[in-house]
């Protein structure tokens, strides 16, 4: 169980941080479809990320294992508003609340944004009660949008 666990945490380590170099890089997808595919690539690995850290939490595991991850998270959460621009109809690139209720999207994403630094934060210092609350805070910046108003759950947990 804790070799599986090391495993999926290194997956999700290198492809947070993949990417979130990729992402820097990455020109503005000017087809509708590219951004749609975007968003939901890096939700997915936000999601990942999360789930990760949370069973790395219920299985004790040193934060210092994460970082990768971490930092592909605070990528990830930093780019999002960009994903969903303002200037775009409704329904076009994401639920109608978005744009309906735009101050409290961003300040969702804020949300994300600062428990994405403090999971930086607490990996870099390999700190397990940093960690674990780190990632109290993550899922509550989850549900700052999912599944409420912002944005359909994924499912799972």
């Amino acid at each position: 169980m804790k070799r599986s666990l090391m495993a999926a945490a290194m997956i999700l380590g290198c492809a947070g941080q993949g990417f979130a170099q990729t992402a820097q890089t990455m020109p503005t997808a000017t087809n509708p479809s590219d951004t749609i595919a975007l968003r939901q690539a890096s939700m997915a690995l936000l999601y990942g990320t999360w789930r990760g850290v949370r069973l790395a939490v219920d299985a004790k595991q040193p934060p210092i294992n994460f970082v990768q991850g971490a930092y592909g998270a605070l990528a990830i959460s930093k780019m999002t508003a960009a994903m969903y621009p303002e200037n775009l109809g409704l329904g076009r690139l994401g639920l109608d609340t978005i744009k309906e209720d735009r101050a409290g999207f961003d300040k969702a994403i804020a949300q994300m944004i600062a428990a994405s630094e403090s999971l930086v934060k607490a990996t870099q210092a390999n700190d397990s009660p940093a960690f674990a609350a780190a990632v109290k805070e993550m899922t509550q910046a989850c549900a700052a949008c999912h599944p409420r108003k912002f944005a359909k759950h994924w499912g799972g947990d």
